[in-house]
């Protein structure tokens, strides 16, 4: 590391063997990235005995690469001595327990750079377990709720000074009571005291565990005791009836229409129960499908077969490739054996019509899909034609096999009227590959299902 007090500094490098050459770097403030400073850390203390203590020190290098800093102005401790066994280099990332120092517990601070940290005896200890914090929380006050009164516990507010996991373990003083998943921080208490009327003033107890210490706290429970509903005209306590009557049995009313209509099941009185699917349920929206079943999706009665062809489309794609090679090491040929200006062009927008037509090729290949559905039940399902991108595949096919014997022709031309073996072996290629192409396609179904 260099400490740069002017604008710019340069670092010239000159090798030994004369007449080698001379390499710079320059670095320039303001210009030349700025690493990111070596955070020191005091990772904990020890007290070793009376007196003396023991602090572990690490460091934290975000930078992608190793940075070295000596011994001396920017790594030091305080007070002296300067020295206290800290490193000079310093890996990336976060690094643990690089060394222990001993001292007597007042301030150490450890110099690193631009950044310092200091040590002392109240600096967090390595061995201390501290207990968990329970906070049951509450008081639970709810007034009753009838025959079950619910009320929902609360311990979330409880934490470890360590950050560990906690356990839960809930119990109540109370009578008449069932705890719902008492290991659960939140868990629901029911009681059916008060719906007797007796009244519930009890306490939940929670218990909470680090799997070291464990920590007990409490919160009242206060539930009154129900108050009867109604009190008929005999001064007996009860429940009112659907018609609002004491203890009565339902009858007394009239209907919804005061003419003793009732609700259908879609809450309209009077009603034919119009909003039910067919599923029966009031307003589910659930109607038969094309093979009657209700709410289905209209599969179950297709009889759909699935072929995949993605290993033709695969082929497809690079007997695409293959042609238009073929037709490249044909105007390559050609563009060897004839240097006229004809020549030139001719063989310059062939190249770029091969390129465009393979492009092509793979285009449609794959736009179409890799599994064909084909489904007996066309009363259901519409029809997909694949017909206009396979014939658009065989064009492009076409068009990369008639290059190649353009430029085949034109090279017999050249060669005054015989092509060497060589060469006729590519116009054997390009006839072949496309034979190939146009046998692929057409073993790709023309016709596929589309079925809602």
């Amino acid at each position: 590391m260099v400490s740069i007090k002017r604008s710019t500094l340069t670092f010239l490098r000159t090798a030994e063997r004369t007449g080698s050459s001379k390499n710079t770097v320059t670095a320039k403030k303001g210009v030349s990235r700025e690493c990111t400073p070596v955070t020191p850390i005091v990772e904990c203390v020890d007290q070793k005995s009376a007196g003396i203590y023991s602090a572990r020190f690490g460091y934290e290098n975000q930078n992608n690469f190793e940075v070295p800093m000596p011994i001396g102005q920017y790594n030091l401790f305080t007070p002296s001595p300067e020295d206290r066994g800290q490193p000079d280099r310093f890996f990336e990332g976060l690094v643990k327990t690089v060394f222990t120092v001993d001292f007597d517990g007042s301030d150490l601070t450890w110099k690193l750079g631009v950044k310092a940290i200091t040590a002392s005896k109240l600096s967090k200890s390595c061995n201390l377990e501290t207990p968990p914090v329970c906070d049951a929380g509450g008081p639970y006050q709810q007034a009753c709720g009838g025959d079950q009164t619910r009320i929902k516990l609360d311990g979330s507010g409880s934490s470890d000074p360590e950050g560990k996991v906690l356990t839960y373990k809930w119990s109540t003083t109370c009578q008449d009571i069932s705890i719902d998943n008492a290991t659960s921080a939140t868990p629901t208490v029911t009681l059916t005291g008060p719906g007797k009327g007796t009244a519930a003033d009890c306490k939940a107890i929670l218990v909470v565990s680090d799997g070291v210490l464990n920590s007990t706290c409490e919160a009242p429970i206060s539930v009154p005791a129900c108050e009867p509903e109604c009190t008929d005209s005999s001064g007996k306590p009860g429940e009112l009836d659907e018609c609002g009557v004491c203890n009565g049995d339902g009858t007394s009313c009239q209907g919804c229409d005061g003419k003793g209509g009732e609700l259908d099941q879609c809450g309209v009185c009077g009603g034919s129960d119009a909003c039910l699917g067919c599923d029966g349920v009031a307003n589910s929206g659930k109607v038969p499908d094309a093979c009657g079943v209700c709410g289905g999706d209209g599969s179950t009665c297709l009889q759909c077969n699935d072929t995949n062809i993605s290993s033709t489309l695969f082929a497809m794609d690079s007997n695409s490739k293959q042609q238009e090679a073929n037709a490249r090491s044909a105007l390559k040929r050609l563009e060897k054996n004839s240097s006229s200006a004809a020549t030139k062009k001719f063989v310059a927008q062939a190249r770029t019509d091969a390129s465009k037509l393979a492009n092509q090729a793979w285009t449609l290949t794959w736009s179409l899909p890799q599994v064909i559905k084909t489904c007996a039940e066309s009363s259901a399902c519409s029809q997909s034609d694949n017909s206009v991108t396979i014939n658009s595949f065989n064009t492009a096919s076409s068009g990369l096999r008639d290059i190649t014997q353009q430029a085949l022709r034109q090279l017999q031309k050249a060669l005054g009227g015989r092509l060497r073996a060589a060469d006729k072996k590519i116009g054997t290629a390009a006839d072949r590959l496309f034979d190939q192409a146009t046998a692929l396609s057409s073993s790709v179904p023309r016709f596929q299902s589309v079925c809602q």
